[in-house]
């Protein structure tokens, strides 16, 4: 697992601009460029090549004490390898290093999720978020997001 480099966008490109996700290359490219350069986006290279992303951000301010994981991708024939997990993982790692390095205290992550992909929620869980809210018809065809939250303070999830 590491950053992401500017070389690295039309890959990300790629795999954002899928029907699942963002469906447009365009709306990917902008989704990609507008975090690589303010947030932090991990990548898991398989035989040198990107398999899965994790995008993570602050939320707010640093004062407040929020990180927030906005994206995560592995390519199908990857998943339930363990390459969510060690992306998810550090990325939590990452956020705090992001804010002690400024003398803030990383107090909470938060994330979604659509209430249909189980093998997310079932990640979450595995890595100690837990559900703290929902959101009616967040997605497409009125999927309910699942928000999950995890306490940063606690030991290594």
């Amino acid at each position: 697992m590491e950053s992401a480099r500017k070389t690295d966008i039309p890959r990300l490109v790629e795999i954002y601009s899928c029907q699942e996700l963002h469906g447009s290359r365009a709306e990917a490219e902008w989704y990609v460029r507008s975090h690589i350069d303010h947030n932090s986006i991990l990548v898991a290279r398989v035989d040198g090549k990107i398999q899965g992303s994790c995008i993570w951000r602050i939320e707010g301010e640093k004062v407040c004490g929020t990180g927030w994981i906005e994206d995560m991708w592995v390519e199908k024939e990857f998943r339930r390898l363990g390459l969510g997990e060690k992306l998810l993982r550090k990325a939590v790692a990452d956020l705090k290093v992001h804010f002690s390095r400024d003398g803030f205290v990383l107090r909470k992550i938060f994330l979604t999720a659509q209430v249909t992909n189980r093998a997310a929620i079932s990640l979450y869980k595995k890595v100690g978020f837990i559900e703290c809210g929902r959101v009616d018809s967040m997605y497409k065809d009125g999927i309910t997001a699942l928000i999950y939250g995890i306490d940063a303070r606690l030991k290594e999830p």
